[in-house]
Formats: C-alpha cells, structure tokens, sequence
C-alpha cells in the first residue's frame, strides 16, 4: 500500500522494469521488507516466494546456481549461502565455517518451474 497523491488515499501499487540487453550473469534482489503504515517503520516481511529454477527472456536462459539467505530481523541477523556444485551437481549450504549437503531438494522448494517472460 502506498499513498496516492491524486486520489488522497492508501491504494495497492505495482511496478516493474524490462531490460534491453541481458547480462551473462544476472543477480535478483528480492526486496523483503515493507513498510507499516500505522507505526512509520519497516518490518520484514516473512511472505513466500516463488523463485523459479530456469528464467527465459528472448535468447537468454538462466539457470538458478547460488541463492544468499538472511535470517533475523532489519537490525541483523545471519547470512548464510545455497550454491549448485558444478563438480556433482549437488546444492551446498555454507554456514560460516560449515558446509553441508542442502537438507531439502532445493528442485522441491523451488517446484522446477520454466517461467517465460515475454
């Protein structure tokens, strides 16, 4: 929700962007907080996401192969990091000095989906 200037009220806004060139490597940030009108202050937001595995646009296709991972709240929190083995083809987690073989199948989580933006 966001104020509208125009029509004096809090109203639901989208927005969006397109690219004209792709990058070989492209890197998404999901913005995962929101702004609670009553108090001014943001909080983080703990709704799901749907991340799909491959993204097409026009002649590029990506392929998910690492995914950086924030717990806690705005104020801190811990970092942790998902990255695909280019050697087994195995999803590793890294928690500082640990690194585990990723306890869910990361394909379940992220249903395997081929999403074409067109």
């Amino acid at each position: 929700m966001v104020y509208c200037n125009e029509c004096e009220k809090k109203t639901e806004a989208t927005s969006g962007c397109d690219m004209d060139t792709f990058p070989q490597i492209l890197v998404l940030l999901l913005k995962r907080f929101e702004l609670d009108f009553n108090t001014m202050s943001y909080f983080k937001s703990d709704c799901s996401v749907d991340v799909p595995y491959t993204l097409e646009k026009k002649d590029k296709k990506y392929s998910l192969y690492g995914m950086v991972n924030h717990y806690g709240s705005l104020r801190g929190g811990h970092y942790t990091a998902t990255l695909l083995s280019n050697e087994d083809k195995t999803w590793y987690e890294f928690n500082d000095e640990a690194v585990n073989k990723y306890a869910i199948l990361v394909s379940d989580i992220l249903r395997n989906q081929l999403i074409n933006y067109e």
